[in-house]
C-alpha cells in the first residue's frame, strides 16, 4: 500500500524542520481505519408471503361414520325429473279428488276416492320431502365450505301435514270398509304416515296387523321396507338388515333392488365390507340385467336407477373390502370398461382424501402410466406431489415435485400434446410454479432460521430449477433477487450478485429493483481485495493504477446507484467507498470530484469530514500545497462547512500547508521567497500555534539572503515573544540578535544583546564569549573611561 493517511496525520509528516518532530502510525492502522469508516452495511430483506407446504402427516378427511346413501325419498324420482311440474300435477289430482270425495261423500264408492286422495297426499309428502332434502344438501354444502354460519337442519313439518291428511282418510276407510279388499294397503299407509310423522308404536301396530292378518299381502314387503328405513335412519343397522333381507326374498318385489342397495350399506355400516362389496355388486348386475330387458316399468327403472347410485358408492366399498393392484380389473369386470377408468380414478382420489398414500400413488401412477399425456395426467402427479408434502419425507417430496415440474413444465411433451387447450396448459403453469416457488421460500425460510445443510441445499437446487423451468415468470425477478439474498447469506457473493443484476437488467420496473441494484454493490463490495492486497497491487508509489475485474464491476454498479438514486439512503456511503479506492489507487482525479460532491451534498456528514481529510491529502501526496490551499479554501465555502470541527479542521490544514510551501522553498535556497512567505503566514495567521516559528524561519531565511535588515526585526519580535512552547525559537533569536547588530554597525544594542543573553543563560557555552564581546564594544565605546 501508498503511503497515504489521513490527513490529519499525514500533514505531520510534511515538516522537517526543528520546529516539528514526525508522528508515526502503520500505513495498515491507517488503512484498517479509513475500511472502517468506508463499510456498507446490508438490511436484511424479508421474503413474501408464501402458502406453507405441509410436512406432519395429515388424518384422513373422510369420516367413515358419516358416509350414507341418499335418502331413499331422493331415490324415488328420476335424475331427468322436473319436480315443479310433477308437483303441479299432483296439486291438480289433489285438488280434483278433493272435490270428488266431497260431492260423492255419502257414495258407497267413496272408499275408493279416499284412498286415491291418500295416496296422492302421500305423493305430495315424498315430493316435500324430496325436495327439502336436495335443500338441504345445498346449504349444507354452503356450511361446509364456509359460505354459510348456521349449521342447517331437515324441516319435514309441511310434508308431514299432508300424511296426517293420508292418516285420516285411511282411518275412515277401515272405519267404514273392513272387510274391502284393499284393507292391506290402508294398514300399510297408515303405518307408514305413522312413521313419517314421528309416531313409531302406532306405525309398528298397523303393521304388526297387515303382516298377522294378511301375510300373503304385496303390502308385507313394502311394511318390512318402512321398518328397514325406520331403523336406518336411526343408525340401527342390525335392525335395518334383517328387515331389508326378508324384502329381497321376494325377487318380484317391486322394493327388491331399493332393499339390497340399503342392505349393502347396512353391511358396510356393520364393517362387514366383503359382503357389503358382494351385495352391492348384486344392485349394479340386477339393473344391467334390467336395463337389457329393456323394463319400462317403475320397477324396472328404479333398478337402472339405483344401479347407477350402486356405481357411484362402489368405490367406497371396494376401498375397504378390495385389493388396489386389482382394482381396475374388478370395475371392468363389474362395470364394464367404460365406467372402469372413472370409478379407478374415483377410487385414487377416495384413498387420497383417507390419506392411504401408497394405494393413492399407485393408482395414480397407473392411470399416468395408461395414458401419460392426457389432459389428467398434470393432475394425477399434481395429487401425488401434494400427498408427500405432508408425508413427512422432505425427499420424497422434493423427488416428486421435480418430477411433476419435469415432466409436465413448460416446453414438456405434456405440453406440447396438449397445446391446444391453451386453458388448461396456463393454469397448469401457472400451479407448477406457484408450488415449486412455495417449496423454494419454505426451503429457504426454514435455512434462514435454522442454517440447516439439507434446507439451504434443496433451496439451491429448487432455485435453480426454477430458473431453468420458468425463466420468463412474472416473480422471476422476485426468485432472482431471494436467491440472491440465499447466496449472499451463505457469502457466495459473486453468485449473488449475479443474481441481483438479474433483477437490474432484466427487471427495472421490479419492486426489487432499487434493493437488488445495492445488494449487488454490496455483494462486489465483499469481492473487493483486502487492504493487503491493495499494498501489495499499489506499492509506496503515487503513479496511477488500474483497477481489476472485481473493482471495474462495483464502479459501473455504483455509479447506476448515482444516476438512478442520488438522493438514495445509502448513496453517499457507496460514493464514499468508490471514491476511497480511486484514492488508494492513486486515480486522484475521479475521486477528487466524488469526495467534492460528497462534501456538496452533506456537508455536515461524516462522510463529508473523510472526505475532505482526503482531498488534502491528495494534494499533499503530490506535493501540491498550493493546489492543497485552494482546496481548503473550495472547502471552507461550502455553506455551513467553517463554523463546524472540519471546518476548523480544514483551516489548520491550510496553515499548514502554507508553512510547509515556505520551507519547500528554504530546502530550495531560494531564501528570499521562503522568508516573504514565512513572513506572509505570520502575518494572515496571527492566532496560529505556528507564528513564532514562522517568524523564527523568516529571520532564518532573510539572514541567510543577506538582508540583515530585514533578518533584524523578525528575530527581535521573536526574541521579545512571551511564549512558553517556543523557547528554544526564542532563545535562538536572543543569540542572533548580539551579531547581527554587531554586523549592522548597531554597538550600543549589540553590546547590550550580548549582555542580554549571557546574563538570561549564564550556563550556556556562548556565555562567556557573549561577555567578553560586550565588554570589547564597551571599551570601543569608552564606555569606561
Amino acid at each position: 500500500m501508498n503511503n497515504k493517511q489521513i490527513f490529519f496525520i499525514s500533514i505531520l509528516l510534511l515538516f522537517g524542520s526543528s520546529s516539528f518532530a514526525k508522528q508515526g502510525s502503520t500505513v495498515g492502522d491507517l488503512l484498517k481505519k479509513i475500511e472502517k469508516q468506508a463499510e456498507l452495511k446490508k438490511q436484511q430483506s424479508h421474503l413474501p408471503k408464501f402458502q406453507s407446504v405441509e410436512t406432519k402427516a395429515k388424518k384422513s378427511t373422510v369420516n367413515l361414520k358419516s358416509v350414507k346413501p341418499p335418502n331413499t325419498s331422493q331415490l324415488y324420482y328420476s335424475e331427468s325429473s322436473e319436480e315443479a311440474q310433477l308437483e303441479s300435477i299432483t296439486d291438480a289430482g289433489i285438488a280434483q279428488l278433493y272435490k270428488l270425495t266431497q260431492r260423492f261423500k255419502n257414495s258407497s264408492k267413496r272408499g275408493e276416492l279416499w284412498l286415491r286422495l291418500a295416496e296422492l297426499y302421500v305423493e305430495k309428502a315424498r315430493i316435500i320431502e324430496y325436495n327439502e332434502y336436495n335443500n338441504f344438501d345445498k346449504k349444507m354444502a354452503d356450511f361446509d365450505s364456509g359460505k354459510t354460519k348456521v349449521r342447517p337442519k331437515v324441516n319435514l313439518k309441511a310434508a308431514q301435514e299432508y300424511n296426517k291428511k293420508a292418516i285420516q282418510l285411511y282411518e275412515w276407510f277401515l272405519r267404514d270398509f273392513p272387510k274391502d279388499e284393499k284393507v292391506p294397503q290402508a294398514l300399510f299407509f297408515l303405518g307408514y304416515n305413522y312413521f313419517e310423522i314421528g309416531n313409531v308404536a302406532k306405525g309398528k301396530e298397523y303393521y304388526k296387523q297387515l303382516t298377522s292378518k294378511f301375510p300373503k299381502s304385496t303390502y308385507v314387503d313394502e311394511s318390512n321396507f318402512a321398518l328397514a328405513e325406520y331403523f336406518f335412519e336411526n343408525d340401527k343397522w342390525q335392525e335395518a338388515e334383517k328387515h331389508y333381507r326378508a324384502v329381497t326374498r321376494n325377487k318380484r318385489s317391486r322394493l327388491y333392488a331399493f332393499a339390497m342397495y340399503k342392505a349393502a350399506w347396512c353391511l358396510y355400516k356393520q364393517g362387514k365390507y366383503k359382503s357389503a362389496l358382494t351385495t352391492i355388486e348384486r344392485v349394479i348386475i340386477h339393473g344391467r340385467k334390467t336395463k337389457g330387458r329393456g323394463d319400462r316399468t317403475s320397477k324396472g327403472v328404479s333398478s337402472i336407477r339405483l344401479a347407477s347410485e350402486a356405481l357411484k358408492d362402489i368405490v367406497v366399498f371396494y376401498a375397504e373390502a378390495g385389493n388396489f393392484k386389482e382394482a381396475f380389473d374388478y370395475f371392468v369386470r363389474v362395470t364394464g370398461s367404460k365406467s372402469a377408468a372413472k370409478l379407478y380414478e374415483k377410487l385414487a382420489y377416495y384413498y387420497l382424501d383417507r390419506g392411504a398414500r401408497s394405494q393413492a400413488k399407485y393408482i395414480f401412477s397407473d392411470l399416468i402410466a395408461k395414458d401419460p399425456l392426457s389432459a389428467k395426467a398434470f393432475e394425477y402427479q399434481y395429487k401425488i406431489v401434494t400427498m408427500y408434502s405432508s408425508a413427512g419425507n422432505s425427499q420424497i417430496f422434493k423427488d416428486e415435485l421435480f418430477e411433476w415440474i419435469e415432466k409436465y413444465g413448460p416446453g414438456s411433451a405434456w405440453q406440447k400434446a396438449n397445446s391446444k387447450d391453451k386453458v388448461l396448459v396456463d393454469k397448469s403453469e401457472l400451479l407448477a410454479e406457484a408450488t415449486l416457488r412455495n417449496y423454494i421460500l419454505q426451503n429457504h425460510q426454514t435455512a434462514q432460521n435454522s442454517r440447516a445443510k439439507f434446507s439451504i441445499d434443496m433451496a439451491q437446487k429448487g432455485y435453480n430449477l426454477y430458473f431453468v423451468t420458468f425463466a420468463n415468470s412474472q416473480r422471476a425477478d422476485e426468485m432472482h433477487f431471494f436467491f440472491g439474498e440465499l447466496l449472499y447469506d451463505l457469502k457466495n457473493y459473486r453468485d449473488a450478485s449475479k443474481n441481483y443484476m438479474w433483477v437490474v437488467d432484466n427487471a427495472t420496473k421490479s419492486t426489487y429493483y432499487k434493493q437488488a441494484l445495492l445488494n449487488a454493490i454490496l455483494a462486489l463490495e465483499k469481492l473487493l481485495p483486502t487492504n493487503a492486497e491493495i499494498k501489495e497491487i499499489v506499492g509506496q508509489n503515487t503513479q496511477q493504477i488500474e483497477f481489476d475485474k472485481s473493482i471495474k464491476d462495483f464502479e459501473k454498479l455504483a455509479k447506476m446507484l448515482f444516476v438512478k438514486y442520488p438522493k438514495g439512503e445509502n448513496t453517499i456511503q457507496v460514493k464514499y467507498k468508490l471514491g476511497t479506492l480511486y484514492y488508494y489507487y492513486n486515480q486522484f482525479a475521479p475521486a477528487l470530484q466524488i469526495f467534492n460532491d460528497i462534501i456538496s451534498e452533506d456537508p455536515k456528514s461524516k462522510y463529508a469530514e473523510y472526505s475532505a481529510n482526503l482531498i488534502l491529502d491528495i494534494y499533499n501526496l503530490q506535493k501540491d500545497y498550493i493546489g492543497l490551499e485552494q482546496a481548503a479554501d473550495k472547502l471552507l465555502a461550502v455553506p455551513g462547512l467553517q463554523t463546524t470541527n472540519l471546518g476548523k479542521q480544514i483551516k489548520g490544514i491550510k496553515q499548514r500547508s502554507a508553512f510547509k510551501r515556505a520551507e519547500n522553498l528554504e530546502g530550495s535556497k531560494d531564501y528570499e521567497k521562503a522568508a516573504n512567505s514565512y513572513l506572509k503566514f505570520a502575518k494572515e495567521n496571527p492566532k496560529s500555534p505556528l507564528v513564532i516559528s514562522a517568524y523564527y524561519n523568516a529571520a532564518i531565511n532573510f539572514d541567510k539572503g543577506g538582508q540583515l535588515l530585514l533578518a533584524l526585526p523578525m528575530y527581535e519580535k521573536v526574541a521579545a515573544a512571551k511564549v512558553s512552547k517556543s523557547k528554544d525559537l526564542k532563545k535562538n533569536s536572543q543569540k542572533f540578535l548580539g551579531p547581527l547588530y554587531e554586523k549592522l554597525g548597531m554597538y550600543p544594542e549589540a553590546a547590550k544583546a550580548y549582555e542580554s543573553y549571557a546574563s538570561e543563560f549564564p550556563k550556556d557555552n556562548e556565555s562567556l564569549s557573549y561577555i567578553f564581546n560586550a565588554a570589547v564594544i564597551r571599551e570601543a565605546m569608552l564606555y569606561y573611561t
